[in-house]
């Protein structure tokens, strides 16, 4: 019954049953041949039901003779690489155990890089949470890895998911860093001399956890000016080495109405966090204006 090809696949399903029942049924089950034989049956008892959830009415016998003779992690990769987030799961979900003793650092590297950029958040996140945990209980070195690729798909939703920007790239980042067992929560905000810490450490010299945490920082500040006080950034532009032009775009975009509480609430501590002095910066910046208007004073 496991290399017949049947007219149908309840014939299918029925047939493995009744191998299952009748294995179940032998007297003496401990012969070592009998519990290989059970779990083949078994095995294909289970990818039928899978392939049979995946196609659903569509399935067809091309579909049933190719899945069990597939790499299920090159299954998974398929149809990761056509964006189908959910068939990913299922397959993942359902056959961890089958692929495990053939997984390799390559296939779970190329799981997670084969993620279309256009993948919707909420399917990331759903096979985020299935797929992180385990591999980092077979490969804990790809942590780094998973954090990079983390780090780039936070930035990618700036351009593939702009309006939701960037509370999505806060989302995704804060899921992974709780996947990886780091908790966070709002009331774990950073203290102001840790920020300055990890803002001034190369990103290569901290540690993948560090380097979560400073995104994360990063996103919320992104945030909170987008949210609170009207001004959109983009994330290179935060992040530029060159502070006076930070600053420029920072007060430039900001709405006349916002600039009052913003200098009361919020800039002091931005300019902290690079170590540079509030009242210096506002000065070059009007120096700047100045120097940039022809005869302002006429």
């Amino acid at each position: 019954c496991v290399t017949a090809i049947p007219p149908d696949f309840d014939m299918l399903h029925t047939m493995l049953m009744y191998g299952m029942e009748r294995f179940s049924k032998v007297a003496d089950k401990s012969g070592a041949n009998l519990s290989v034989l059970l779990a083949t049956v078994s095995t294909i008892a289970r990818r039928l039901d899978t392939c049979m959830l995946i196609h659903g009415s569509a399935t067809s016998v091309n579909h049933w003779i190719e899945f069990p003779k597939h790499d299920l992690a090159i299954s998974c990769l398929n149809h990761i690489n056509r964006g189908e987030i959910k068939e990913s799961i299922l397959i993942w979900s359902r056959h961890l155990s089958d692929m495990k003793p053939v997984f390799t650092l390559e296939k779970a590297k190329s799981l997670l890089n084969g993620i279309p950029k256009a993948t919707k958040l909420q399917e990331l996140l759903l096979w985020l949470n299935h797929f992180v945990p385990s591999i980092l209980s077979f490969f804990p070195n790809i942590l780094n890895d998973v954090v990079q690729w983390a780090a780039q798909r936070a930035r990618d939703l700036e351009i593939f998911d702009p309006k939701t920007w960037p509370d999505s790239g806060l989302t995704l980042a804060k899921c992974l860093l709780q996947l990886i067992h780091t908790p966070y929560t709002e009331k774990s905000i950073l203290l102001q001399s840790q920020r300055v810490a990890l803002r001034n450490e190369n990103l290569s010299h901290q540690s993948p956890q560090n380097q979560l945490l400073h995104l994360i920082d990063t996103l919320q500040d992104l945030n909170t000016l987008k949210k609170s006080y009207g001004v959109t950034i983009q994330y290179d532009e935060f992040i530029q080495e060159d502070h006076s032009s930070f600053v420029s775009v920072l007060l430039e975009r900001m709405p006349l109405e916002n600039i009052s509480v913003f200098m009361v609430e919020f800039f002091n501590r931005l300019m902290m966090d690079r170590g540079l002095d509030p009242d210096t910066q506002i000065l070059e910046f009007i120096q700047d204006i100045v120097m940039n208007c022809e005869d302002w004073w006429f």
